[in-house]
């Protein structure tokens, strides 16, 4: 995969989950928009 592809992936992956956490942040649901951005530092691979 080249590093440009491979950018713009991370770059909606990033976004998506930027805007659930600011959904359900705003939304008094702490717990889940937590949930949310920690799930993509817990299931990472290390390179």
């Amino acid at each position: 995969m080249g590093d440009g592809l491979k950018f713009i992936i991370y770059f909606i992956i990033g976004g998506s989950i930027l805007t659930l956490v600011t959904y359900y942040g705003t939304r008094d649901k702490g717990v889940i928009a937590a949930f949310i951005a920690m799930f993509p530092t817990v299931t990472a691979r290390i390179l």
